[in-house]
């Protein structure tokens, strides 16, 4: 598996911030939901899809009308260990 460097745990919130320097955008943490609850069928168990409702403003995004756009959980905690996306806690 990954090394724990690569594997950190975030404690996501709502109010929290994520920058993407790349696209010179940012995102606050509005709601975190659940897309589909976990599943078990016979000796399978798929566990529950965590999302976030994130609001996203930035020069690319000036024109258009704001509203929130989903992420799952482990998409974000993916984008941060990454480095795609760096996060602002609690501001």
């Amino acid at each position: 598996m990954g090394d724990k460097e690569n594997n950190k745990s975030y404690d996501l919130a709502p109010g929290d911030i994520v920058i993407d320097f790349r696209n010179k955008e940012s995102g606050l943490l509005i709601k975190r939901f659940s897309l589909f609850e976990e599943v078990i069928l016979g000796d399978e168990i798929y566990p529950a899809i965590i999302a976030w409702d994130i609001l996203w403003t930035g020069s690319h995004l000036s024109e258009k009308p704001k509203r929130p756009l989903v992420y799952t959980e482990n998409g974000l905690i993916n984008m941060l260990n990454n480095g795609v996306l760096v996060l602002l806690k609690g501001i």
